[in-house]
């Protein structure tokens, strides 16, 4: 067998080759990662808009009302949560709150707040949540702020304000 008949790749082609498989793995690495970058880059903004967040509550308090109930016809006596929330942030607004019943079994029950609860900086506004009826056995309310940030509505878990119900009085 002679020297200069064996077969081979060219230098010129296995050096595409490695260039084209560095290329591959790299583009691979790039598209594993991005998903945890971008993961990140969400938090980072959800933990910076609600770090704007700064306010206080004040006033909270339960109103009693008689509500009329459409599938029994009778009127049923409900409560409502009001407070008040002072915005003292000059950048952010705060969309609204949401605001839970945590109950002593361990449960919980999220009443929303009425609609255009939106607080404009600098700003206070009385905030009312909707009507329950079920107040037995509830041991505290808690308010979360939510704020608008890049079209995105971002709840600040974090933010939340919390109240014992032994603590809350009538309005």
């Amino acid at each position: 067998m002679k020297k200069g008949n064996r077969k081979g790749l060219s230098p010129v082609i296995s050096t595409i080759l490695m260039i084209a498989l560095v290329i591959a793995i790299s583009g691979g690495v790039f598209l594993w990662t991005r998903g945890y970058v971008s993961k990140a880059g969400a938090e980072t903004l959800e933990q910076q808009t609600c770090s704007q967040a700064i306010y206080k509550i004040r006033d909270f308090c339960y109103e009693d009302q008689a509500v009329y109930n459409v599938d029994t016809k009778t009127n049923e006596q409900s409560r409502k949560i009001k407070f008040n929330v002072r915005n003292e942030n000059s950048k952010t607004e705060i969309y609204g709150f949401l605001v839970y019943l945590d109950y002593n079994s361990k449960d919980t029950k999220l009443i929303s707040t009425l609609p255009y609860n939106t607080i404009p900086t600098q700003d206070v506004k009385s905030v009312e949540s909707d009507f329950f009826s079920d107040t037995n056995e509830i041991k505290q309310i808690r308010s979360v702020p939510e704020i608008e940030s890049q079209k995105k509505i971002i709840v600040c878990s974090g933010k939340e304000t919390i109240v014992n119900w032994g603590e809350m009085k009538a309005c």
